[in-house]
């Protein structure tokens, strides 16, 4: 029981600290952070970016970093899915990350009226990014961060 509490309160401490992302960059950072919430081996992780330290400033990754926490965690609290896909992709100038599951998705309407998701896009606007939806019930949900690079 003491070995199973130390290697939770490890990994909370892990996924609330940006030490990983300041040290290995944004996308090893959501790597760890897929591999340790895998409990159900539901989650895999995808890039095309090769080196994982995306020129980013700090206060930037860590946003997109929690984004990516939140949208997991939805995920995996409430999509009923049994395979999720985080992937962080880099296009020329634009970063894209992504959650998408093969669960029970929503409308987009009650996805943007959610208190979360509402939260949430404030802040990657307050980046110069966007948040994009793609939702239908009984079809899954794939949510898009797009985020400039050159802005």
């Amino acid at each position: 029981m003491v070995k199973e509490s130390h290697h939770l309160t490890r990994r909370i401490s892990h996924n609330l600290s940006p030490y990983t992302i300041e040290n290995d960059g944004l996308v090893e950072a959501l790597h760890y952070f897929v591999k340790n919430n895998n409990q159900k081996d539901t989650l895999q992780f995808y890039t095309n970016i090769i080196d994982e330290k995306v020129a980013l400033p700090l206060k930037i990754s860590s946003i997109l970093f929690c984004g990516m926490q939140e949208l997991i965690q939805n995920a995996l609290k409430h999509a009923k899915a049994d395979q999720i896909t985080v992937q962080i992709v880099k296009n020329n100038e634009e970063i894209t990350l992504s959650v998408e599951d093969n669960g029970i998705g929503s409308t987009p309407t009650t996805l943007q009226n959610s208190s979360g998701i509402g939260a949430l896009t404030k802040r990657i606007n307050l980046i110069g990014g966007t948040l994009e939806i793609e939702t239908s019930e009984n079809l899954g949900t794939t949510i898009f961060i797009h985020l400039n690079l050159k802005k």
